[in-house]
């Protein structure tokens, strides 16, 4: 039998902040143990390592500091740091699944550095910060791989077999089991006849929900017995200032912040179509999620959003920024309930032939043992 690889991770935090925390943990869980063993390296102590520790994952904390805080010191010393794991842990492969340039440079050095193969997990659509350091970590990247279309455009003068495309994967053994939607309904006091439209996502400015929150006003006026959902923490925006756009509008009393829920199925459950507004979503894993729950959708027509949800299939897509045309869509879900219960059932199916975290893992082990042989065959 094959000797095991073990592969390093790279995170960005040490806490679940979001989709990309997510991914790790689910792509870890259910790695094949014959083949793989697996070790994360985090910046500091949090939720993610805590749960990495409770599954017995093997975890270390080095801080990476802030490019621009960065010294020739620091930089060597924490160099060193993770050549001496590398050599130490015998690592075969280097995955850094961190999107901000510090993780990415540093630990593709170090790789680079120790001989063995890295992989760079692209999980936005743009590099905020420079696209000479998108050229830099490409260059020292052995593989990229980006999570939908929409990213690997961001790798546009990159040849194919540099950059492999691996959706999410969502565990949608999690989304089968039917919730009771009458456990939410007692919680925020909402009646059997009122009719529900949510959106799920960390309350930051791309994320859209000014125009989520315009759209439940208009379609108030059509269906005047709906409340609206906003599911997630504060991030750049905050709850406190989308809630005085509802006052400005007069439906405060119609909008339910319910900030951090742990429970995404059970949320979900209680939807009767859910709602994507941001203005450029990379993925949009809560699609999936959604989808797998049987509900209809709407959402903008940005980003990879268009490779999971098919347009008058499985939801309705509208432009980014367009309340109106959100309003309408969620109206016309809203008001028919055949066509809602028909998307619902054409997501689950697209959610099982596409996005299945089984799907994930097999791609992602693939990608892995091809890097191995060419290794081997250097």
């Amino acid at each position: 039998m094959a000797d095991k690889i073990r592969i390093l991770y790279i995170a960005a935090s040490g806490n679940i902040t979001g989709g990309g925390q997510v991914s790790l943990l689910n792509l870890i869980k259910r790695l094949n143990p014959r083949r793989f063993i697996p070790m994360v390296l985090c910046p500091e102590i949090g939720s993610l390592v805590d749960e990495l520790r409770y599954l017995d994952i093997s975890v270390e904390v080095v801080k990476i500091k802030s490019l621009r805080s960065l010294n020739l010191i620091s930089f060597v010393k924490t160099l060193v740091k993770i050549c001496g794991l590398i050599k130490e842990r015998k690592i075969g492969i280097l995955h850094s699944n961190a999107g901000s340039s510090r993780e990415t440079i540093c630990s593709a050095l170090s790789a680079r550095i120790c001989g063995v193969p890295f992989i760079w997990h692209a999980r936005v659509t743009v590099q905020q910060r420079s696209l000479i350091l998108d050229r830099i970590c490409a260059a020292l990247s052995t593989r990229i791989i980006a999570i939908s279309g929409a990213v690997r455009k961001r790798f546009s003068w990159l040849p194919d077999n540099k950059v492999d495309v691996i959706y999410n994967g969502v565990d949608l053994n999690r989304f089968t089991v039917q919730k009771s939607v009458k456990i939410i309904r007692r919680e925020y006091k909402i009646s059997g006849s009122t009719v529900v439209a949510g959106t799920i996502g960390r309350l930051d400015y791309w994320k859209g929900h000014r125009y989520f929150i315009e759209s439940a006003a208009e379609v108030l006026r059509h269906v005047p017995e709906a409340v609206f959902f906003i599911v997630g923490q504060d991030g750049d925006t905050n709850r406190s200032k989308l809630g005085e756009l509802a006052g400005r509008l007069g439906i405060r009393d119609k909008i339910i912040f319910t900030g951090y829920y742990e429970d995404i199925p059970l949320i979900i459950s209680v939807f009767d179509v859910f709602v994507l507004a941001s203005e450029n979503e990379p993925f949009g894993r809560v699609l999936i999620e959604a989808m797998a729950c049987g509900k209809p959708v709407v959402a903008t027509n940005a980003g990879g959003v268009p490779e999971i949800v098919k347009d008058n299939g499985t939801g309705l897509l509208v432009p980014p920024k367009d309340s109106a045309a959100m309003s309408e869509a969620i109206v016309a879900i809203l008001k028919d309930r055949e066509k809602a219960v028909k998307m619902g059932r054409a997501g689950r199916r697209r959610a099982e032939e596409l996005f299945d975290i089984d799907i994930n893992v097999k791609k992602t082990e693939h990608v892995y043992e091809k890097l191995i042989r060419s290794y081997k065959n250097e």
